[in-house]
């Protein structure tokens, strides 16, 4: 096989990386909570700056937490049509890219201004 494949929960097949046809369907693309070292520092997030070769087409979300098992926050979604702020503070942060429907969903290369913050 040529391209890979995806099982939905409702037992469709889809071949990924092939054509545009969604069924309206929103794609997106998530990362797994991402930690700095053992999660003793915090994140200190300012902005995000997108790929321009899909500036508009993209928003971005961030599930955030402070501790393994603490309750999940979100910010954003975030319309990514230059650098964007986006102001937060967290240990555990995870990162959700998501676009419309009929556009061609390239997540490209995107960068965060952040900093390591101290300990809480």
């Amino acid at each position: 096989m040529q391209y890979p494949l995806m099982v939905c929960g409702d037992g469709n097949l889809y071949e990924h990386e092939v054509g545009q046809n969604r069924s309206g369907r929103q794609p997106y693309a998530m990362s797994g909570p991402v930690e700095l070292g053992s999660g003793e520092n915090t994140y200190s997030i300012y902005s995000v700056i997108p790929d321009e070769a899909n500036l508009g087409d993209v928003q971005v979300s961030f599930t955030t937490g402070d501790w393994t098992m603490s309750p999940d926050d979100a910010e954003g979604p975030f319309d990514l049509t230059d650098k964007t702020d986006a102001r937060f503070n967290a240990r555990r942060v995870a990162v959700k890219y998501e676009a419309d429907p009929d556009k061609d969903f390239r997540v490209g290369i995107f960068r965060f201004e952040a900093k390591v913050g101290g300990r809480r």
